[in-house]
């Protein structure tokens, strides 16, 4: 019996290789550093106000800079959530489909070893081929080609 599947290891190491870099190139694409940036920006203003505010002792105009302040915070937070999904939509949808249709042990171990049970899935294979990929290929590649960067940059 062989120890690795290396048939399920190559479709499995596809899917994730593929799946990974058009996620790059999606999320480079919906971008919305500018616009994070920018609300940063008035983060750090209302910020700086509301601690002007304190040193001269006007509690509400204090509490409206914070306000204002906070607001921004959450729209800072809405825009990194839209980011997120869009990164983590395409990969769940793919491991879902692993998981229904190719659910097989990539690596099959001749005991049961706790955590694994008696082999690596290929949702596990998927996972760490997709970080692998993007840490030691994409990560590098990232500063060098066009489509992994915003399209302002």
């Amino acid at each position: 019996m062989n120890i690795i599947n290396f048939e399920a290891a190559l479709i499995v190491s596809l899917a994730a290789i593929t799946v990974t870099t058009l996620v790059v190139m999606i999320s480079a694409r919906l971008s919305q550093k500018k616009q994070k940036d920018e609300i940063m920006g008035d983060v750090k203003k209302y910020s700086d106000l509301s601690k002007d505010a304190t040193d001269i002792g006007a509690k509400g105009i204090y509490a409206a800079y914070q306000k204002q302040g906070n607001e921004r915070l959450m729209d800072y937070f809405v825009a990194i959530y839209k980011e997120a999904v869009v990164e983590l939509a395409l990969h769940v949808l793919t491991l879902g489909i692993l998981q229904k249709y190719y659910s097989v042990l990539v690596i099959h171990f001749p005991f049961e070893i706790w955590l694994f049970g008696e082999g690596v899935g290929s949702i596990t294979w998927y996972i760490v081929t997709g970080f692998a990929f993007f840490f030691l290929v994409i990560k590098r590649l990232k500063p060098k080609v066009k489509y992994f960067r915003p399209y302002w940059v």
